[in-house]
């Protein structure tokens, strides 16, 4: 394809090493290879769709005309966003006009240095640059599976790269043959054989190499690594490529095992993964390695591995959210950084070499741990915490660690349980307490209305917040960064996807539901119990007090004539009825009331 020979000059600035059908391997001419592990420093790829299974090489056909489509339809931004375009290629001597040819080159997220030669959408080539790398593979057989610590950030570069460039090449809508070609190419690339650690760099990118042919009666490295939907022939989403990402999680801390090809065997294995016969969540969970990875960190990817693709996360950017919120759990905090290439560094491996670049680890200065966070272990639920951006704003950061998120999907809805749609949030896993609402009042200097929220005793501050109008209780959302849910937030909250009557099942349990010190509403009751203390009435996702203790102000309105209230989900210790404590039931109070069984939480938007 190429006419091309080893020690051919290509624009006076790159030496031909070695040749093959679909590329070449190239060298600078005048600079140094700066790894001597890896002296073909850069591959000449040729974008030939038809040449057979290539994912790489379409991706970047697809990703270069998208880009200059991109600039094409932006001619004022040229000067700044253009990508100039390398002449034709010659043999054994300099091509007129190339002096400007390093110019050509824009930095891709997910794919690197990489510049294009002739027109993407009609084959021609791309010139990507090689940095030092490591196979995954590779990396494990040598260290051993890797600690949360040193996955964590791992994953969240690849889930944010992969999104940006998802971003990059938008040009069309996601039903598009392009979109999805994309889609459907980054989910046959985000596999062990095909995602490199760069040891320069302590970051997971995509291997730059020529095809491989397929061996002779073996699936391909990445068949375990797809989405199950797309061997259905479903349309392809983010959803896809999140579900690769979490199964490279597990890949890379020995929580799930990618089958050998060996023949007939693999393609049996192959043929149940195919099918739904094997899922991948469930694998994961039961997976003997599955014990040592913090059980925050194992739900999310047991929720990114769901079989259906709307039961998990998204997109790839909320996916990168979520991971960045677990990065703040105590356990995810490394004893130190490699010096040399950045690698998160676990305590045991600190005395030995970095399992990134392979120097003499020496570990940076150890980072200062963050405050566990609080939250539930279900199906989809983590525990997470979320900055405001404010310095001062203390109130807020103290609730902030003390959230659980719900993933993007459908839950059944209402008496009728109908499905409805919600995009991801996170939750307060307890409700607000009264000292959380004494550390607003003193960030405001303001003093506590009398015989209202914050003017009890140090005694209840762990306690629900009541007598809070609904007014009140948005303000404080308002200065945390958050927000009051809706009454399907709430809900779907409270009752998990699969439509359960209360919290904990179908069937009532008293020692589920939070009572105050004097029982049910015959008898003369003091208040609400602390938060928190009925673990067996936890919801599918770990959020807690969401039958009994109190009621919670929700941000749902109802108009009544010229009259505005506003909808309580919930019951509260007055409450003896087990019909009350319903996820689905309903009420709806005056905004200005302030009763003493009312409280609230809060919620954030996941973006």
């Amino acid at each position: 394809m190429l006419e091309l020979f080893p020690g051919d000059h290509l624009w006076n600035r790159y030496r031909v090493e070695s040749v093959a059908a679909n590329g070449a391997w190239l060298t600078r001419l005048r600079e140094p290879a700066e790894d001597a592990k890896s002296p073909h420093n850069f591959l000449l790829l040729a974008q030939d769709r038809q040449a057979g299974p290539a994912p790489l090489a379409e991706l970047l056909s697809l990703a270069g005309t998208a880009i200059q489509l991109q600039i094409s339809s932006r001619p004022e931004k040229a000067a700044t966003a253009c990508v100039p375009v390398p002449p034709p290629l010659g043999r054994r001597h300099a091509v007129p006009g190339a002096a400007g040819h390093a110019s050509a080159f824009r930095e891709v997220p997910l794919l690197g240095q990489v510049a294009w030669v002739g027109d993407p959408a009609r084959g021609g080539m791309a010139l990507v640059e090689a940095p030092p790398s490591t196979l995954l593979p590779e990396l494990l057989a040598a260290c051993g599976p890797l600690g949360p610590a040193a996955v964590l950030p791992l994953l969240v570069g690849l889930a944010g790269n992969t999104a940006a460039f998802l971003q990059a090449v938008e040009v069309a809508p996601a039903e598009s043959p392009a979109s999805q070609g994309v889609l459907r190419c980054l989910s046959r690339l985000l596999n062990p054989g095909a995602v490199v650690l760069l040891t320069d760099q302590a970051r997971l990118g995509l291997r730059v190499a020529l095809p491989e042919p397929m061996a002779e009666l073996s699936p391909p490295r990445w068949a375990e690594f797809v989405a199950p939907e797309l061997y259905r022939g479903a349309g392809a989403s983010q959803a896809a490529c999140v579900f690769s990402v979490a199964r490279l999680g597990a890949f890379l801390m020995g929580a799930a095992d990618a089958s050998s090809p060996v023949r007939e065997s693999a393609w049996a294995a192959l043929a149940e993964w195919a099918s739904g016969k094997r899922a991948a969540a469930r694998e994961l969970l039961e997976h003997p390695n599955a014990a040592k990875v913090p059980p925050e960190l194992r739900s999310l990817l047991a929720s990114c591995l769901a079989q259906n693709p709307a039961s998990r996360w998204g997109s790839l950017r909320e996916l990168h959210d979520a991971l960045n919120l677990l990065a703040r759990c105590r356990w995810s905090v490394a004893a130190g950084r490699c010096q040399s290439c950045g690698f998160i560094l676990e305590a045991e491996r600190l005395a030995s070499a970095c399992p990134g670049c392979g120097r003499k680890a020496v570990p940076a200065e150890a980072e200062k741990p963050a405050p566990a966070l609080a939250g539930g272990t279900g199906a989809a639920g983590i525990a997470g915490s979320r900055s405001s951006g404010s310095a001062t704003d203390t109130a807020a950061a103290a609730q902030l660690e003390k959230m659980t998120l719900i993933a993007t999907g459908v839950f059944l809805s209402g008496e009728q349980k109908t499905p409805r749609m919600l995009r991801a949030f996170a939750i307060d896993t307890t409700p607000v307490t009264e000292g959380d609402y004494k550390r607003f009042l003193s960030t405001q200097r303001r003093p506590p209305r009398p015989e209202g929220p914050g003017s009890r005793g140090p005694e209840f501050d762990n306690h629900p917040v009541t007598r809070i109008t609904w007014y009140e209780a948005n303000e404080y959302a308002e200065f945390c960064g958050k927000r009051l849910p809706t009454i399907h937030e709430w809900e779907k909250a409270a009752r998990g996807t699969d439509g359960r009557k209360f919290p904990f099942g179908n069937n009532y349990r008293a020692n589920a539901v939070s009572r105050g010190a004097g029982g049910g509403k015959s008898r003369e009751a003091p208040g609400p119990m602390p938060v928190g203390r009925c673990p067996a009435g936890a919801s599918p996702y770990g959020v807690l007090d969401m039958a009994g203790n109190v009621l919670a102000w929700t941000s749902t309105a109802r108009r009544a004539g010229q009259r505005l209230f506003r909808a309580v989900k919930g019951s509260c210790y007055l409450d003896g009825s087990p019909e009350l404590a319903r996820c689905a039931g309903v009420q709806y109070l005056p905004p200005e009331r302030a009763e003493p069984y009312v409280g609230f939480r809060c919620v954030k938007d996941v973006e």
